[in-house]
């Protein structure tokens, strides 16, 4: 296991006439190098060439090395993790070298409302853009999705911490909806919640398990528009996008594809701070 990542990592070696910094990730997962390329090659454009990013494979694994290496970079060096649930108790804190994406994962920057109306548009030749807007109804997807899947996910994120053994994020979204609308079945959300807080207040009792929800509740719903980066886009938050926008279009472009036409068109602002975090030779 310690060869195969150290090989991964020395991978960077053999692209230096092609790179001039050093990106290294979690996904392993197949379409995901060419995602945060097309994502960190807009965000780079003016101060950096990336022709190669370097999948080394979890979270720990990743963190691992810029441990390692952190007090001897030789180029312009950036890890980058999820914020996962983490993100849940503000503990993803970025240091020079190591970035944690201020977003649950990468897919979360391609929530975005204008590449998903272009991607709409684009994926049916017939129908009026306006037509289509109108249908997709993002306004009315959000508020109806977002706010309760923040409230699961501020459980999971207690649940992470207080009874790691019992899967959260894992457990489907396809769970969670009774049609291809895109939309969450209320009911079921209700009872997964339930079903997660007595795990909790199983654990550590009723009053313990008040006082962490208050604690989190108040600092995550306090972020008011920006509530949806602390729920998993990958796993929760795009499929049921895509699902919206199967239904409205019919279209069968593979999910994949669709992502990276996405990190192509979504807005990259939110992270232009990793830019402060890239290590630099000494």
């Amino acid at each position: 296991m310690e060869r195969s990542v150290t090989a991964k990592s020395a991978k960077s070696v053999f692209f230096e006439e092609f790179n001039d910094i050093d990106i290294f990730i979690e996904d392993t997962s197949q379409g995901y190098v060419k995602i945060f390329e097309e994502i960190l090659g807009r965000v780079f454009e003016s101060e950096f060439r990336i022709s190669k990013i370097f999948p080394l494979g979890g979270k720990t694994t990743v963190i691992d090395e810029h441990s390692k290496h952190r007090d001897s970079f030789s180029r312009p060096t950036l890890y980058i993790v999820d914020g996962d649930l983490d993100l849940i108790h503000f503990e993803a804190n970025s240091e020079p070298g190591l970035y944690h994406l201020p977003y649950y994962c990468i897919e979360n920057l391609l929530l975005d409302e204008n590449g998903l109306l272009e991607i709409l548009n684009e994926e049916d030749p017939i129908t009026l853009k306006g037509t289509l807007i109108e249908a997709f109804d993002y306004v009315t997807w959000r508020k109806e999705t977002v706010t309760p899947l923040a409230d699961l996910f501020i459980d999971y994120g207690i649940c992470y911490k207080k009874h790691p053994p019992t899967a959260t994020v894992s457990y489907e979204v396809k769970n969670l909806i009774s049609s291809n609308s895109g939309l969450l079945d209320l009911a079921k959300v209700e009872a997964r919640k339930k079903e997660i807080v007595d795990i909790i207040k199983s654990t550590v009792g009723e009053e313990e398990y008040n006082e962490l929800r208050r604690s989190i509740e108040y600092r995550v719903m306090s972020e008011h528009s920006e509530i949806e980066r602390f729920i998993s886009g990958k796993d929760y938050l795009l499929p049921l996008l895509l699902l919206r926008i199967r239904m409205i279009t019919k279209t069968k472009t593979p999910s994949l594809n669709i992502k990276s036409r996405l990190a192509m068109k979504c807005n990259i602002e939110k992270i232009q701070d990793c830019k402060r975090f890239v290590g630099m030779p000494a």
